[in-house]
């Protein structure tokens, strides 16, 4: 008798369905935000290191994380089952 590897007892073969895809959890609007949050986040740190040329763009990139995490608070109390906090 052959000892089982690692891979094949992993912990995710054993919940997904085999032969199945992985499954997407969170909607679009919730990884578009997610994403633009991050892209808004690296601006302000870009804008804060070119200094005070870019201080407009850096507020802008503030007032963007803003709109984002208003929108994703929204989201997660009218959004879809997936979108919605627990």
């Amino acid at each position: 008798m052959r000892p089982p590897s690692g891979a094949d007892h992993a912990p995710d073969r054993q919940q997904a369905d085999p032969g199945s895809h992985a499954k997407l959890i969170w909607d679009l609007p919730v990884r578009i935000c997610h994403w633009a949050l991050v892209a808004a986040v690296v601006g302000a740190y870009i804008t804060h290191q070119l200094g005070l040329r870019w201080y407009a763009a850096h507020v802008w990139c503030g007032y963007v994380v803003l709109v984002l995490v208003a929108a994703r608070i929204v989201w997660g109390v009218v959004g879809t089952r997936h979108a919605r906090f627990a």
